[in-house]
C-alpha cells in the first residue's frame, strides 16, 4: 500500500487524481513461453556473476519445472554452477531418482538434492521424498539461511536439512537444465522437460513470499533479486535476465514452448500481490 496526502491533486503511476479513494494499478505480467529441454543436450548458459555462487550465508532459488521424461537411474539436473564433471567446485539443484549414483544411500528415494562440492566434501542436501506426475508444473524453491536448507514445492513446506559446508567459489557459466561442462554426451544428467521463471535471490525469502512470487512472479526490480529469467522473448537465442544485472543467457537447443504454469496477479489478500499496487489518496483541497 502507498498512502499519499497531497493538496488538489496526486500524480501516480502516470495518472493525476484529484479526489481522495483507494485506488489500485495492476502491472500486466507475462506468462505465454516456457523453456522446453529434450533430456539430450539442451541447456541455456548464463555468463558468470559473483552473486550466483551463492557463496554467502543467505540465498533463494525457485523456478517452475515440468517434467516430460524421468527414468530410474536420471539425475535431471535443474541449475548447474560448476567448475567441470568430478570432484571439482562446484552447486547444483537437481532432482535425481533411485539408480543415479548406483546403490548410494543418498538416493533410496526422488527427492529434491542440492549439490555442494568444494574439491574435498562433497555433500547432498536433500528434501523429503517427492514424486512429480510427468506433464505437471510444480514450483520448486530452496532456501539456505545460514546453515539451515529449507525445501518447498508449490510454496508448501517439504523437509529441511542443517549443513555448514560452505559453497566454493565457481567461475564458469551457470547453466538451466542441463549437465556439467566437460560431461559426455549422451548421458542421464540432461533435463528432460519444461522450466519457466527461474529466479535466484541473496536473501532468504520467507514461505508466505515464496507463495507471493510462485502466484504472482517478480517483475526484476526486487530488493536482492540477483538473476531473473522468465523466458518470455518467445524467439531468437538470448533469455534475457530482467535484474540491473542483465547476465542474459545464451539458448543452446531449448526451444520456446507456449506450455506454462498457471499464475495470477490479482489482489487477494491484505498485503496484495507485488504486481498490484493499492494508493490510499487524502486530497486537501487548497484554499482559494
Amino acid at each position: 500500500y502507498t498512502n499519499i496526502i497531497s493538496c488538489d491533486n496526486a500524480v501516480w503511476n502516470g495518472t493525476t487524481y484529484t479526489q481522495s479513494g483507494t485506488y489500485s494499478f495492476n502491472e500486466e505480467v507475462s506468462n505465454n513461453y516456457s523453456m522446453d529441454f529434450d533430456g539430450d543436450n539442451d541447456f541455456i548458459s548464463v555468463p558468470h556473476y559473483n552473486d550466483l555462487m551463492l557463496t554467502g550465508n543467505n540465498f533463494t532459488i525457485s523456478t517452475w519445472i515440468n517434467i516430460s521424461n524421468i527414468q530410474y537411474d536420471s539425475r535431471n539436473q535443474i541449475l548447474v554452477k560448476s567448475n567441470g564433471s568430478g570432484a571439482n567446485n562446484k552447486w547444483m539443484l537437481r532432482l535425481p531418482t533411485p539408480g543415479a549414483f548406483g546403490n548410494s544411500p543418498w538416493f533410496a528415494d526422488t527427492a529434491l538434492d542440492f549439490h555442494i562440492n568444494n574439491g574435498n566434501t562433497g555433500v547432498h542436501i536433500q528434501s523429503n521424498s517427492f514424486n512429480p506426475n510427468l506433464n505437471e508444473w510444480y514450483y520448486i524453491t530452496v532456501v539456505k539461511d545460514l546453515t539451515n536448507y529449507t525445501f518447498y514445492i508449490n510454496g508448501v513446506f517439504w523437509g529441511n536439512q542443517n549443513n555448514s559446508v560452505q559453497i566454493p567459489s565457481t567461475y564458469e557459466n551457470l547453466r538451466i537444465g542441463g549437465a556439467e561442462i566437460n560431461e559426455p554426451e549422451p548421458n542421464n544428467h540432461w533435463f528432460d522437460g519444461n522450466i519457466s521463471n527461474t529466479n535466484i535471490w541473496n536473501v532468504s525469502l520467507s514461505q508466505q513470499e515464496i507463495q507471493q512470487y510462485m502466484s504472482c512472479p517478480p517483475i526484476g526490480t526486487e530488493s536482492g533479486l540477483v538473476g531473473y529469467w522468465n523466458f518470455e522473448e518467445g524467439s531468437g537465442n538470448t533469455a534475457f535476465d530482467l535484474t540491473s544485472n542483465a547476465n542474459n543467457g545464451t539458448i543452446n537447443g531449448a526451444t520456446y514452448d507456449a506450455n506454462v504454469p498457471s499464475q495470477s496477479c490479482a489482489l487477494t489478500n491484505a498485503n496484495g500481490c507485488d504486481s498490484t499496487a493499492v494508493l490510499n489518496l487524502t486530497i486537501n483541497q487548497a484554499d482559494t
